[in-house]
């Protein structure tokens, strides 16, 4: 009679219980979809890990700066209303001021 290997038995078993987790996971969207911002910033909303990734992009240089077009930054989508409320603050900024809020 063959002796019957347990380990051999209980390592199958976890590799294949793994295997059936990793098919019942959704597949990971690798996508993206391009949105009208101004003549100077193009947007991107793109699939990431832990939701949506928010992708701003310099299409157009500002006068004679040395900037390079299609400069980018990724940032996360839920920093996004952090953002438009800092946005806010710049736009309603006294123009004589010399310091922000982060001088």
């Amino acid at each position: 009679m063959e002796k019957i290997n347990f380990n051999k038995i209980t390592s199958a078993l976890k590799a294949m219980q793994e295997i059936e987790e990793e098919q019942k996971k959704p597949d990971t969207i690798e996508e993206s979809t391009n949105w009208k911002g101004t003549d100077h910033i193009s947007l991107t909303r793109f699939a990431a890990k832990q939701g949506f990734g928010l992708q701003l992009t310099q299409n157009k240089r500002m006068g004679d700066e040395k900037f390079r077009v299609g400069a980018h930054i990724s940032m996360p989508m839920k920093d996004v209303p952090k953002l438009l409320k800092a946005l806010q603050k710049v736009m309603k900024a006294d123009p004589k001021a010399q310091l922000g809020d982060d001088d």
